[in-house]
């Protein structure tokens, strides 16, 4: 796991002012997704943020990614992107911003999203896994998604796999504040229907991190998924989800991407 504090911004980009600022001349080759079309950018000026983010309270900055590990950054890209359909890429998705890393709030993040835009950070010196790189793009996109379509979320059935009586804290970012973060799947919370601590701060918390072993491919997912009957039920309501934005999500498709 990564030591560098490692999760999304929750940082909705819901207004006019929003909007991408004109990315600026820069010399850093930037790489594309074949299928898609979808641009892999490796610029960390501030245009590639949207502009309230830049904000005295939100602070926005990125570091360049190390020229030694663009090319495998954007090959892991590539290779989450090939997950989705491409209609349901570039339906949802303009450009996968890849940097050293990022800051907002003060704090240190390994990804966030836009309306329309993923995050990813990989300083390259701490060996993040491939992986976990992979697992990132479906994290955060998986929050685009839901955000797009809201009415694909079965948020009733999400509800009753709850343990009783529990309430989710107050989001990722107090989360990560209060090191509350911790992303190891952990018995203690898989009985009650979470995959890891940071799963407790929000339900969209939760939702994505159902995504990211899901469409990541983590064997220990569906290990877990088959152990703890209220993750099962968590389980079948993505699969739901992504099967009411394509058929091709099948739980048989799912599960087959299982490989690390």
């Amino acid at each position: 796991m990564r030591t560098v504090l490692h999760r999304s911004l929750v940082l909705l980009c819901l207004s006019a002012g929003s909007a991408l600022r004109p990315a600026e001349p820069q010399a850093i080759a930037n790489a594309v997704d074949e299928r898609s079309g979808i641009s892999i950018d490796f610029s960390a000026d501030d245009s590639i943020f949207p502009t309230f983010w830049l904000s005295e309270r939100i602070a926005a900055k990125a570091t360049p990614l190390p020229a030694s590990e663009r090319q495998r950054s954007a090959r892991l890209i590539k290779e989450a992107m090939a997950v989705y359909p491409v209609s349901l890429l570039k339906k949802n998705l303009k450009a996968v911003h890849a940097v050293g890393s990022m800051e907002f709030f003060g704090l240190k993040y390994g990804g966030t999203n836009s309306l329309d835009a993923i995050y990813i950070s990989d300083n390259g010196e701490e060996g993040i896994a491939d992986v976990d790189l992979r697992g990132e793009f479906h994290h955060e996109f998986s929050s685009i998604l839901l955000r797009n379509n809201p009415e694909a979320f079965d948020t009733k059935a999400w509800m009753a796999a709850l343990p009783e009586g529990f309430e989710y804290g107050s989001g990722g970012i107090d989360a990560i504040r209060d090191g509350k973060d911790d992303l190891s799947y952990r018995e203690k919370y898989n009985k009650d229907g979470f995959l890891n601590q940071y799963g407790q701060s929000d339900i969209e918390d939760d939702f994505n991190t159902f995504a990211e072993g899901m469409l990541g491919g983590r064997k220990a997912f569906w290990e877990v998924a088959d152990k703890y009957p209220l993750v099962g039920k968590k389980a079948k309501v993505i699969v739901a989800f992504y099967h009411a934005l394509d058929p091709s999500f099948t739980e048989q498709s799912l599960r087959d991407l299982a490989k690390e």
